[in-house]
């Protein structure tokens, strides 16, 4: 008797495992289902979602018109799959047998290859441009001015204009290097008799460079500092020449400011004449 009823308790307890895994079972499908169709629910969205803004922005953006026919087909495939239910898609196969797109849509793909294509073509050209540059200790472009012309679109008369300004500020450092310090030296001449005395130009020009420290002669303001209000006022004066977009192309370039080539150079011209051969 305490056998049956022990058997009939275990039976009962087994009999209540069951019945509650069955409804955890059940309750874990029914929230897998509803997930599943929320998952499926937004990714048709985002299937539509993609499709329309693709098509209605990005292609048109390209410059090729797209055909009435065209936006029914591009923008109808996203309402096909519509008819199917959530958890209905169909397969594969199904939309493999879309019709072949049309003309106009393979020439718009064309068209984007082309330009992308385009693109890719003038970086190239532009890296090696950059690669052949001459370039100081400093990483700064010492342009020739028709270069640093081409590369601003600069017209005619800009480029008579920048050149001019450019010129200006060399003939302004020059006479400013030039100037008595007050004890009969000069910065121009120091820097000749530096290389003169055997120092190599490598070495003299850091000897100079290290002066732009230095306070002038009665003023608080150092050498170096003056000559930067100079490259700023070339700069304002270019401000009055160019565009804005070409005074952005300019500052870009990273130029050296000091070293423009516009065939002319008094500084140059100058120690030239008189560094021992």
């Amino acid at each position: 008797m305490k056998r049956d009823s022990l058997t009939l308790g275990i039976a009962l307890l087994s009999l209540m495992i069951t019945v509650y895994a069955l409804v955890t079972l059940q309750a874990v499908r029914s929230d897998h289902q509803k997930n599943l169709k929320r998952f499926e629910k937004l990714e048709l969205d985002i299937r539509n979602s993609v499709l329309n803004v693709a098509t209605e922005q990005k292609l048109d953006d390209a410059g090729v018109p797209l055909s009435r026919d065209v936006r029914t087909k591009l923008l109808g495939k996203p309402a096909a799959l519509s008819a199917f239910a959530p958890d209905e898609f169909p397969d594969s196969d199904v939309l493999d047998n879309e019709e072949a797109l049309p003309e106009d849509v393979e020439v718009l793909v064309d068209t984007i290859v082309s330009r992308v294509q385009e693109r890719l073509d003038n970086q190239v050209q532009n890296l090696e441009r950059e690669n052949k540059r001459d370039r100081n200790r400093s990483g700064q472009w010492r342009a020739e001015i028709g270069e640093l012309a081409e590369e601003l679109e600069l017209d005619e008369e800009q480029l008579e204009t920048t050149t001019e300004a450019w010129n200006a500020l060399k003939d302004e450092a020059f006479e400013f290097a030039k100037a008595d310090l007050g004890d009969g030296s000069n910065l121009l001449d120091d820097l000749i008799a530096d290389i003169n005395s055997g120092t190599s130009r490598r070495d003299a020009w850091g000897n100079y460079f290290r002066r732009m420290g230095d306070k002038m002669p009665g003023s608080d303001k150092t050498f170096g500092a003056h000559f930067e209000e100079m490259r700023q006022n070339l700069e304002g004066d270019l401000t009055q020449n160019l565009t804005e977009e070409q005074m952005r192309r300019l500052r870009e370039l990273k130029v050296a400011w000091w070293e423009i080539r516009t065939g002319y150079n008094p500084w140059r011209d100058y120690m030239e004449e008189r560094i021992a051969k």
